[in-house]
């Protein structure tokens, strides 16, 4: 895959359902292992600990044991809680440790379920966000409406990745991120392209072969 981002950066991947988020997502999270990242995996979606195994047609555990020999880099933890309230404190005594550990990535899909906008950022994760440069830590975050993310999660983030994108409250949200512009060609992107924002470029992508994204 041709994009290549620091091991410190803060990403958001953000986008309607089915445009090919997760698919990148992966991508991004293997070339982090194949440069010999550490990076911890939180399940949110449950993909590597059920789904993926079960379209494969293979036991979770020995999909996940051939993940672990093959990207020794890697921490899978997969969520238990479903609570609002036991979901955020869970996830935030997981970016402690990450926080605690240093030089890691933090990966994470559906970042909404724990940075909802109406309240702080958890302990943890504030700490991540705000001073994880300096402890080597990057972040990848991925969210269907982002109108429904606190957006101190999303303040200092270096990449944003944007796939096609129509609902109101969505775009208003990500206005205040990314030049309108840029925003308003979200609504016509066709499906699995997506629009690669920095601070000094824009570049627009052609979607990425499933191969490339391939645990």
């Amino acid at each position: 895959m041709s994009i290549r981002l620091a091991h410190w950066h803060k990403t958001m991947l953000c986008g309607v359902n089915g445009q090919g988020k997760s698919v990148l997502f992966r991508a991004l999270v293997k070339d982090y292992l194949e440069a010999g990242a550490r990076l911890l995996l939180y399940d949110s979606e449950h993909e590597l600990s059920d789904k993926i195994p079960k379209r494969k047609g293979i036991a979770p555990e020995t999909y996940l044991a051939s993940l672990r020999e093959r990207y020794p880099g890697l921490t899978l933890y997969v969520p238990r809680y479903s609570t609002k309230e036991a979901r955020i404190t869970e996830f935030d005594k997981v970016c402690g440790r990450v926080y605690e550990t240093g030089r890691i990535i933090l990966a994470v899909e559906s970042i909404d379920f724990y940075a909802p906008p109406r309240q702080d950022l958890s302990e943890n994760l504030q700490k991540i966000v705000h001073w994880g440069r300096n402890e080597d830590i990057g972040l990848i975050m991925t969210s269907r409406r982002p109108a429904n993310v606190n957006k101190d999660a999303c303040a200092l983030n270096q990449n944003w990745f944007l796939f096609h994108c129509y609902i109101n409250n969505d775009l208003k949200w990500l206005r205040e991120f990314i030049p309108a512009h840029h925003v308003e060609e979200l609504k016509t992107l066709p499906l699995y392209e997506f629009l690669h924002w920095t601070q000094n470029s824009v570049a627009r992508h052609n979607p990425i072969p499933e191969q490339e994204a391939e645990l």
